[in-house]
């Protein structure tokens, strides 16, 4: 199979998108509503919990609360990226030729679940710990003065206070996004695990071992697609919710101007913006974990020769079917 562009990686995910979309829906509405349930049982115990066990000083958070927000963060991303693992399921009937139906798709992302969590612990702990390790210097350090200071001399070393207040801003941003690329760059070298544990059964530190391995053959050309996916993903999302917020803005407006009797058509502008909302966050996430696995399948090709497998079975199934082998050929 020959190499790919990033231009036929996205339509292949599309395609797959196109192809899938109804169970991809189904999966989505079915996985979510069940994630958000949990997900929202757990923040009744984390904020508890964390009521109970977490004492705050000047010298920052107690170790109760530290614990309970790594908990939460690791909690919640392994909710997204478990999601991978039935978007993954559906599409790979493409690669194994065999149909994976959406509840089978729910069923196989809740069974892989601990797993997930155990990657994601992984991959998050290093980050928590330098987050956190940063976060106690900004407060026991008092930080936090003496860069408000900085800025305010920042500022005021431009004679016009709104042009230095842009230029920060835009600095900050920067930085931001510095910050975000940095941690991409690690967070890359796991990027394949969640499909070599939902697609090839491997255990956590077997799909470790594998991502890293793939991803080390083209760094450079995998961590740079991956950038162009999530942007591409975030272009997506606010480019659809955008529609959304606009109508929610002439909803409001519309809501202040005229009277009580003609706002009822107002709830629908309300409730079009919420449908937007989730069309949105559907497409661009389904589409950023179809073109993960398009990558994915690719550097499998690549690497491991993966077509030939993919074609030996597509083979096997046509002669299963009856087909001779002058037909085949």
């Amino acid at each position: 199979m020959e190499k790919l562009t990033v231009g036929q990686l996205f339509d292949r995910a599309m395609d797959w998108l196109r192809k899938h979309l109804t169970s991809l829906i189904i999966f989505n509405l079915g996985y979510y509503v069940v994630a958000f349930i949990v997900l929202y049982i757990f923040l009744l115990i984390f904020t508890i919990a964390t009521i109970a066990t977490s004492s705050v000083s000047s010298f920052g958070f107690g170790i109760g609360t530290k614990l309970m927000i790594a908990v939460l963060v690791i909690f919640v991303h392994a909710v997204v990226l478990n999601g991978k693992v039935g978007i993954a399921k559906i599409a790979s009937s493409e690669l194994t030729l065999k149909t994976v139906k959406a509840s089978e798709a729910i069923g196989s992302t809740f069974k892989h679940t601990f797993k997930t969590i155990g990657l994601v612990t992984v991959m998050d702990l290093p980050l928590i710990v330098v987050l956190w390790v940063f976060a106690e210097q900004l407060i026991s350090g008092n930080l936090i003065e003496e860069i408000s200071l900085w800025v305010e001399v920042f500022i005021a070393s431009f004679n016009d206070t709104f042009f230095g207040t842009v230029v920060f801003a835009i600095a900050l941003t920067l930085g931001i996004l510095l910050l975000n690329l940095l941690m991409a760059a690690y967070l890359v070298w796991f990027t394949f695990a969640i499909y070599e544990m939902c697609l090839e059964n491997q255990s956590i530190k077997g799909a470790i071992k594998r991502s890293f391995k793939l991803v080390k053959v083209r760094y450079k050309s995998i961590y740079l697609i991956t950038i162009l996916i999530l942007l591409t993903q975030m272009t997506i999302q606010y480019g659809i919710n955008g529609i959304g917020q606009g109508a929610n803005l002439i909803s409001q407006f519309a809501g202040e101007i005229l009277p009580l009797d003609q706002l009822i058509g107002l709830q629908a502008i309300v409730g079009l913006s919420l449908i937007i909302g989730f069309v949105a966050n559907f497409i661009s996430g389904t589409f950023g974990a179809l073109a993960s696995l398009s990558l994915y399948w690719q550097v499998r090709v690549t690497h491991d020769g993966y077509d030939l497998s993919y074609e030996a079975k597509k083979l096997q199934i046509q002669l299963k079917k009856g087909a001779t082998n002058e037909q085949v050929l």
